[in-house]
């Protein structure tokens, strides 16, 4: 894994200028202010104020539910068969798309803007389907090779 992302890395190169642009974006967009009580050794503790562009604080948040889904998804590797952990996958994608849609909704109003909801719906009750057939099945399977040990 460390060689397939190190040597990626190069590629970052081509889209600099794109990066650069993105960063300038960010950095000057809205900003916010995070206080931080530090304590010392005096009376009072001593206040310490972070100003950070607003968007850093969503990147943070991301980063650190992107590592607990990393971090998730390589323990489960070490239960289960690499089906399942496909399929678990399949069923946070769903959710997360079925969130997704439903803010974007939400946010125009109620109106979807260019969601389809009933391709939505549907594909998310095809996911739901699958996901339970092959649990239903692979636990027959199971209970069948305990009885023929």
């Amino acid at each position: 894994m460390f060689y397939l992302h190190f040597l990626a890395l190069p590629m970052f190169f081509l889209v600099r200028a794109d990066l650069a642009a993105q960063l300038t974006a960010i950095n000057s967009g809205n900003t916010i202010s995070v206080t931080f009580p530090i304590p010392v050794f005096t009376d009072a503790p001593k206040n310490y104020i972070l100003v950070m562009p607003a968007a850093y604080l969503t990147l943070l948040v991301n980063t650190l539910t992107q590592l607990l889904c990393v971090a998730g998804v390589h323990r489960l590797t070490t239960h289960v068969s690499a089906l399942t952990v496909t399929l678990v996958l399949v069923v946070r994608k769903a959710i997360s798309l079925i969130l997704s849609a439903a803010g974007f909704g939400l946010a125009h109003g109620g109106r979807g803007g260019t969601v389809n909801a009933l391709m939505l719906w549907s594909g998310a009750s095809m996911v739901l389907i699958g996901t339970i057939a092959y649990s239903v099945g692979s636990r027959t399977t199971r209970k069948k090779s305990v009885k023929e040990e």
